[in-house]
């Protein structure tokens, strides 16, 4: 789609996986600590955040980029506002 997206971004106190400026978009790549319970918290906390900064959120766990990276770049572009569609 022609986006930029930053690696390792600090955003706060937080730094993110991947960051789009001009999307204003957060992308988290998760891996199984990210199922516990604990950590679920923390990133529901995490995701609020962002959010109260006008910043839309998507995670999408190790196993899906990994396996299926087309899905989850499918996933992405869900989320991105002006862009036209790939068609599927």
């Amino acid at each position: 789609l022609g986006l930029k997206f930053r690696r390792q971004h600090p955003i706060g106190k937080f730094i993110v996986d991947f960051f789009c400026r001009e999307q204003r978009l957060v992308v988290e790549v998760d891996g199984g600590i990210h199922e516990e319970s604990e950590q679920i918290a923390k990133d529901e906390n995490r995701d609020a955040y962002f959010h109260q900064l006008s910043y839309e959120v998507v995670r999408l766990s190790n196993q899906q980029v990994l396996e299926r990276p087309e899905l989850a770049l499918a996933e992405i572009a869900r989320h991105c506002k002006g862009i036209p569609r790939p068609k599927r």
